[in-house]
């Protein structure tokens, strides 16, 4: 990967970030998207299988999708952490205490450490 490769794929996430931010921060996106995130985050079945696909836990034909939408459902949630502590029905403390640390101590005890990239882990600790 070239230097300017690099500069585009970061400038392309700093757009779609920065239009994330603007839909869930706006009025007429923020009732749509932030409960949407929140829905999302309340899987916690499939935030825990993604984090023992990372571990070698456990293996899956979409694994590596699965890793990858939860990396970033988990970059939407902490991009927008402001606006989803003001939803109804979501306790980031809780969230955080039920899933994250689970997920995490699950990615850090796996025994596949070296042939997959940690991304999950990154993310976590990110957050």
């Amino acid at each position: 990967i070239t230097e300017s490769q690099r500069n585009v794929d970061d400038d392309l996430a700093a757009c779609a970030q920065n239009l994330y931010l603007s839909l869930v921060e706006s009025k007429a996106g923020k009732p749509i998207i932030a409960p949407l995130v929140v829905t999302m985050l309340g899987d916690i079945g499939s935030q825990l299988n993604a984090a023992k696909i990372e571990a070698g836990e456990v293996t899956a034909d979409a694994g590596n999708r699965n890793v990858l939408l939860w990396n970033s459902i988990y970059t939407a949630a902490g991009l927008s952490v402001n606006v989803l502590i003001e939803c109804e029905g979501f306790e980031i403390d809780t969230w955080f205490e039920k899933t994250l640390v689970p997920c995490l101590a699950s990615i850090l005890q796996g025994r596949n450490k070296v042939n997959v990239l940690p991304v999950l882990r990154h993310r976590l600790v990110w957050l």
